[in-house]
């Protein structure tokens, strides 16, 4: 029986048979197989074709398309096509291409594949036949391909403390200041954890500091002001000017004010004797106009109300300027006292006091005779 072949070369020799040369056979086909698995062959090229045969009948026979890596040389006058015959065998290809040309792998009509000169490839060679084709399974691999960039970063120092940044045109290795003016940092970047200097600038985005640290525990005006025992912020109402009336009222306050402060900026009045301004709390809509207990001293002469929180004037040519602050001391009771400046040269002071008061919804100022015509008043509240 005769011998028969591998797709690669091998001779399969049959039962019986080269009796006395089999050894000879059998070399050739280790050789063989040592191509396959890590021959590097020298293929050098001309003009522009060349055929890579693997001879696979006949006997056990060494040949170029048997190497497992081909490295392509020689002096090709352009495009190079090399051919790998026969159509019908498979095989993988490690190509180098040094030949100084583009070389074309083709093995039939399927497919084939071109190794730019100075480049390599990992192909095969599907042995289809007349529909053979060569394939490049290194453009399925996913890796980074060599740049000049990249080539930049392998070049950088690896000195201790080198950061890499970008320099607008290539890459290039930064330390010390250097690196932290191209970073954006500032003298902030070089303290000590515990010693730490911030002048100017904000913090945001921060944990609220609790008030054991020093902090507010809080990221709003108001909730820090609780958590410090500060109160609640004042909010000052709209500031009006009362000529032509004798009142002006101060509505809308919410049902959990618990002080008021009311400031008076030069307001007269038409009065043709002693008048009173009187402070009187609103409450469903309308103003309180009694059970005040009040009095209020200016120049030894004591003014009293029970029609409001009062403050006493002699005069129609004394402005008023002062501060009247007016406290829920407990349910349904509100005090209050004042100062002011009652003309150029006296002084106004005093208190009162009512109690059964509701829930308080605003503020009055008003005199007692006549109207006011002149200055004006404004109040905030909390």
């Amino acid at each position: 029986m005769a011998s028969t072949f591998s797709n690669t070369g091998l001779e399969l020799i049959a039962t019986g048979e080269q009796s006395g040369t089999w050894g000879s056979t059998t070399n050739t086909n280790l050789q063989i197989i040592d191509r396959l698995t890590n021959g590097v062959g020298a293929i050098s090229l001309t003009g522009t074709t060349h055929t890579l045969t693997t001879t696979n009948s006949g006997s056990a026979t060494l040949s170029d398309g048997q190497y497992a890596v081909l490295v392509f040389g020689g002096t090709p006058s352009g495009t190079n096509t090399v051919t790998i015959s026969p159509n019908s065998i498979q095989h993988v290809y490690i190509v180098k291409n040094n030949s100084g040309q583009s070389v074309v792998l083709t093995q039939g009509s399927g497919g084939n594949v071109t190794v730019a000169n100075g480049k390599s490839a990992i192909v095969y060679a599907n042995g289809a036949g007349a529909g053979a084709a060569v394939v490049d399974v290194t453009n399925t691999f996913n890796f980074q391909p060599l740049t000049a960039t990249l080539t930049a970063i392998g070049a950088l120092a690896v000195t201790d403390g080198n950061i890499i940044v970008g320099d607008g045109s290539t890459w290039v290795a930064e330390s010390g200041s250097t690196a932290r003016t191209s970073l954006g940092l500032g003298s902030i970047a070089t303290q000590d954890a515990n010693s730490v200097s911030i002048s100017g600038g904000s913090i945001t985005g921060i944990t609220d500091l609790a008030v054991a640290d020093g902090g507010t525990g809080a990221s709003d005006a108001a909730t820090a002001r609780s958590n410090l025992g500060a109160g609640t912020e004042f909010i000052v109402a709209t500031n009006q000017t009362p000529t032509g009336s004798s009142y002006a009222d101060f509505t809308g306050l919410p049902s959990t004010v618990k002080e008021i402060e009311v400031y008076l900026q030069e307001i007269s009045t038409n009065q043709s004797s002693t008048a009173e301004l009187r402070m009187q709390l609103r409450v469903g809509g309308s103003a309180i106009l009694s059970g005040y207990t009040s009095t209020s001293i200016m120049n030894t002469v004591a003014y009293t109300s029970s029609a409001g929180f009062v403050i006493g004037n002699n005069s129609a040519v004394n402005n008023v300027t002062g501060i009247i602050r007016i406290v829920q001391a407990a349910s349904g009771v509100w005090v209050s006292s004042h100062s002011a400046k009652v003309g150029s040269t006296y002084a106004s002071y005093g208190g009162g006091i009512i109690t059964g008061v509701g829930t308080v919804d605003g503020i009055r100022v008003s005199t007692s005779s006549g109207t006011f015509d002149g200055g004006s008043v404004s109040i905030s509240y909390r």
